[in-house]
């Protein structure tokens, strides 16, 4: 069977997580036997190009020959395939997105009500959410990155490169202030500290900032850290899949709703970190998470193969 697969990034330039989550749900689909390609559509963002990451998914994926500017272009010139899956996509960008409703699945939806979910299911022949829907009865699926086990991604790790300290820390955060490298400080004790950041405070800083790093390389910062301090929701879901010790910044200033939500949903509430009192105990507990995971492996791995 031929599947095109249609990620939405909701209008920001790709991140990790991102690239993570095609990668996934690509290798997924393909080992069920199926031919896959991504549709290369909103891959950008409105803030342009991200060279980086879009040079990985050319390389570790397969990409439309077509890339589209406009859902009414893939309307109008479909990719050739017998099934269309529309992933993490919300209720404005699935209920225009559909085609022949028979070769269309909605996978993953997040953030949305149950009179949207019942709209939705009149264009897709099935659909499935990340989690549950007040007083509605969905199947729920794994995110694209649980699809994958910590031996797969231990294996994706080992195309990088980067030499590690044998002990470190890492913080991994959107904007890294000074109260992060302060909490930093705490949880390393004298041990390496390496930063991935979109942006930091221009600091004196005795730890190494890591740049225009590829997909892999992250992954394999995640699998060998000692702890990770993180607002990003990929570490998040990397240290789960590696059991790792976690430290969760939520920003007050942003909508962490769903973040909030997967939190609680795999029991990580007490890995939320105050960066002005004490740093959390060492030993996360990961039992809840795993027992979720588990729990849905087998929904999920059905869902996709009858519907593939």
């Amino acid at each position: 069977m031929e599947v095109a697969i249609s990620f939405f990034n909701n209008g920001e330039n790709m991140q990790y997580q991102e690239a993570l989550q095609i990668y996934s749900l690509f290798e997924y689909v393909k080992n069920l036997g199926c031919q896959v390609q991504i549709i290369d559509y909103d891959l950008y963002g409105d803030k342009g190009k991200n060279k980086l990451l879009y040079n990985f998914l050319e390389d570790n994926t397969i990409l439309t020959s077509i890339r589209y500017n406009s859902i009414n272009e893939i309307k109008e010139y479909p990719p050739l395939a017998d099934k269309y899956i529309f992933v993490n996509g919300n209720f404005s960008q699935l209920s225009v997105c559909a085609l022949d409703k028979n070769k269309c699945i909605a996978y993953g939806i997040r953030e949305i009500n149950k009179d949207e979910v019942e709209s939705i299911e009149q264009k897709y022949q099935k659909v499935s959410t990340l989690f549950d829907i007040k007083d509605k009865n969905t199947v729920r699926c794994l995110d694209p990155m649980f699809l994958l086990d910590s031996s797969q991604w231990s294996e994706f790790s080992q195309r990088s490169n980067l030499m590690l300290d044998e002990k470190y820390v890492l913080v991994y955060c959107d904007n890294v202030t000074n109260d992060i490298l302060e909490y930093s400080k705490k949880v390393s004790q004298n041990l390496r500290v390496y930063v991935v950041a979109n942006k930091m405070q221009l600091t004196f800083f005795k730890g190494k900032r890591l740049k225009n790093i590829m997909p892999y390389d992250l992954v394999k910062l995640i699998k060998n850290a000692q702890d990770i301090i993180t607002n990003f929701e990929d570490a998040i879901k990397l240290s789960i899949i590696f059991n790792k010790n976690i430290h969760i910044i939520l920003d007050e200033k942003k909508d962490d709703n769903y973040k909030i939500e997967m939190i609680n949903e795999y029991g990580l509430v007490d890995r939320v970190a105050d960066l002005y009192n004490d740093k959390l105990e060492e030993n996360t507990d990961y039992s809840e998470a795993d027992e979720k995971i588990a729990s849905l492996k087998n929904i999920t791995f059905n869902f996709l193969k009858e519907n593939t």
